[in-house]
């Protein structure tokens, strides 16, 4: 929409996206006025103000697909991706290109949750990735996991589909279970 009166600019609509609703929102916006989507189970990007493809779908072929994306960070000059295995992507924000991967472990079940955030500091410390089994701290410069906290799955099997969600600040992130007391917070800077 222009800002100035409202008016529509653009708009896309994703006829498959009624298919199978998805439990969290599907598009993720950035700083640099950049719209990060996934449409058909790829990632795409798109200048927010004309809604023109930047990157994505047939231009990136093979392994420089990032598909069925959950949650999306950009940080110095970085983008994150988590996918709906869990797999942590480092990309080219210019071209979508995968520079890094790095993988938790299993990947998701049937019936899990494909909920997943990221969340970081200031640069140079590490990155959170929150997903329905556990929190990773990430080295954001080589991508290894420095720690995992397993206790988000602990108390899954008690209180189904009260999934985990993270609200982040620029020093403190806070874990929260949905529609529950259980939460922590976490210092990111």
């Amino acid at each position: 929409m222009d800002p100035e009166t409202g008016a529509q600019r653009w708009e896309r609509w994703e006829k498959e996206a009624w298919a199978a609703l998805p439990e969290e929102p599907r598009s993720w916006m950035t700083a640099d006025g950049t719209l990060y989507t996934e449409e058909d189970y790829d990632l795409h990007a798109r200048d927010v103000r004309t809604g023109a493809e930047k990157w994505g779908g047939e231009a990136l072929k093979g392994t420089d697909r990032v598909s069925a994306p959950r949650a999306v960070l950009e940080q110095d000059a970085s983008l994150y991706v988590v996918d709906a295995n869990r797999w942590t992507h480092l990309l080219d924000p210019h071209d979508g290109r995968i520079k890094r991967t790095t993988f938790p472990g299993e990947p998701l079940t049937t019936g899990s949750s494909d909920y997943a955030a990221l969340v970081a500091g200031p640069p140079g410390t590490p990155m959170y990735r929150c997903d329905w089994r556990a929190v990773n701290a990430l080295d954001p410069a080589d991508g290894r996991n420095l720690w995992v906290f397993q206790g988000l799955a602990e108390q899954r099997q008690e209180q189904e589909g009260l999934t985990w969600r993270v609200a982040s600040g620029t020093r403190i992130a806070v874990f929260c279970r949905r529609f529950s007391s259980h939460y922590f917070a976490l210092p990111v800077g």
